[in-house]
């Protein structure tokens, strides 16, 4: 975190669902404990769910379109997808060019949004996808798509990777391009903090959060219901499922 008090920082997540809001809020503590002063940039959806933990930043909301993915992606959908990823970019970088002319940012925090930087600002980024994985015929554009990403980070000052240096849980799609000291795993990140309850107090053994896209949360979330069918203990799961009948030890 920054040594300097007084520092104005732009914090700018991904709108891919919740997930990317709520793991910038140990972001925003942090900075908030250095006396930084906070502007957000994101959709709707992610400017309410802050507004209702932190009221006192300030906001500014992007209206761009969220970029969708989808699952078993032909040849033509593939050059689509990354039409709209470059048209996305140049809208990322409209937008922090519109601030910029209200006001100066010192730094820059982008949660996995590559169009989110500027020249006068220290550029941080937070991704675990250096190196995405890809299948299929896809794959003969792994190299060239693994460079376009290399080159892309060369943007950022420093690059913040949400995973531990010795055990990668997000596995291959960790692997560092280089070993340049801009390249950095920071561990898990959480809004929640460890409080120990008497175990007669659990009502659940396991809690299980779904993120990201709708279509995809279903699936996650259909697929640990089927998962933990057979458990004896409670499992509640926050997600959305499309299945007619929920076994009645999962929530």
């Amino acid at each position: 975190m920054p040594e300097n008090t007084g520092k104005s920082v732009l914090i700018s997540p991904l709108c891919w669902g919740l997930g990317h809001a709520t793991r910038i809020i140990p972001f925003i503590r942090a900075f908030q404990k250095e006396n930084c002063r906070i502007s957000i940039l994101a959709s709707r959806e992610i400017i309410g769910y802050l507004q209702e933990r932190f009221p006192e930043l300030e906001y500014h909301e992007d209206k761009s379109v969220c970029f969708r993915y989808k699952r078993g992606m032909g040849f033509f959908s593939f050059i689509t997808a990354g039409l709209k990823f470059y048209r996305k970019y140049k809208k990322e970088q409209q937008a922090v060019r519109r601030l910029l002319r209200k006001k100066h940012f010192d730094i820059i925090v982008s949660d996995n949004r590559y169009g989110i930087w500027n020249t006068k600002s220290r550029n941080i980024l937070i991704t675990h996808q250096i190196k995405p994985f890809v299948n299929g015929f896809l794959k003969l554009f792994k190299n060239r798509m693994h460079r376009y990403i290399e080159k892309k980070l060369e943007n950022f000052d420093h690059v913040w990777i949400p995973d531990y240096p010795d055990h990668l849980l997000s596995g291959s799609l960790s692997k560092l391009p280089n070993e340049s000291e801009k390249y950095k795993c920071i561990g898990i990140l959480s809004r929640f903090e460890k409080k120990i309850l008497p175990s007669n107090k659990l009502k659940y053994y396991y809690l299980i959060i779904t993120s990201g896209p709708r279509e995809h949360r279903i699936n996650m979330t259909d697929f640990f219901i089927r998962k933990n069918v057979n458990r004896e203990e409670n499992v509640k799961i926050i997600g959305e499922t499309d299945l007619k009948s929920i076994p009645e030890n999962i929530e």
